[in-house]
């Protein structure tokens, strides 16, 4: 089974309506399983992605390339969001908040 993808369009999907779709720029392929939510900080320096086996992943916008992986949960991530200090996952019946440090990204988790 090929790994599930996530595609980077420059075109916006209403300039290709009726045409066919333009080519990628980048394809990201950081996941084993299909991909639940994406969502980009505010600064738009890196991408977050979490899939249906709970794993999230930040991919950095400056070299397309995964930055940290890990298994936020066991099951599917419902919501995925990022401020400019927590990252908060959701799957049913939990919330989980990541502290961020700003230089690694990773911190104390509860």
């Amino acid at each position: 089974m090929k790994s599930p993808i996530l595609y980077i369009f420059l075109n916006s999907i209403s300039q290709s309506m009726g045409k066919r779709p333009p080519a990628p720029l980048y394809i990201i392929r950081s996941h084993e399983s299909s991909i639940s939510k994406v969502s980009f900080n505010r600064n738009s320096d890196c991408i977050l992605s979490a899939d249906d086996d709970g794993v999230v992943v930040i991919t950095s916008t400056k070299t397309m390339r995964s930055s940290r992986r890990w298994k936020a949960h066991e099951s599917a991530v419902l919501t995925l969001e990022i401020t400019d200090d927590y990252l908060l996952t959701q799957v049913i019946g939990l919330l989980l908040c990541l502290l961020l440090t700003i230089a690694g990204m990773a911190g104390t988790t509860w």
